[in-house]
């Protein structure tokens, strides 16, 4: 692609990014599963334009909104085995996108 599409595409993310941090809605699982999003987002692009480094930062950083305990969609689940396979975590990734298959979640996209 060209690096006018890069960059158009690292705003996007980076703007997605910052309006999910500033967003309080008043539902913190809702919140922090939407700045999640918004990094796994950035990692992808950051990733398909190269910059490894800065994919698995985002892609951390993912995880690290990701709340703790909480019961997940299917889609959620499929998100976060998603994130977890980016970052070479491959077995906890298996484990999730097992269950899916159990239920028969099929990703859409």
């Amino acid at each position: 692609m060209e690096e006018g599409a890069r960059g158009e595409a690292l705003d996007l993310a980076q703007r997605s990014l910052a309006a999910a941090q500033s967003n309080h809605s008043g539902d913190a699982i809702s919140d922090r599963l939407s700045v999640a999003g918004a990094y796994k987002i950035l990692g992808d692009v950051e990733d398909r334009f190269g910059d490894k480094a800065a994919a698995r930062t985002a892609w951390q950083g993912a995880l690290a909104s990701w709340p703790a305990k909480v019961a997940e969609s299917p889609r959620q689940m499929a998100v976060r085995a998603s994130i977890l396979d980016a970052l070479g975590r491959t077995a906890e990734a298996k484990a999730l996108t097992d269950k899916l298959s159990v239920i028969g979640y099929r990703r859409i996209i």
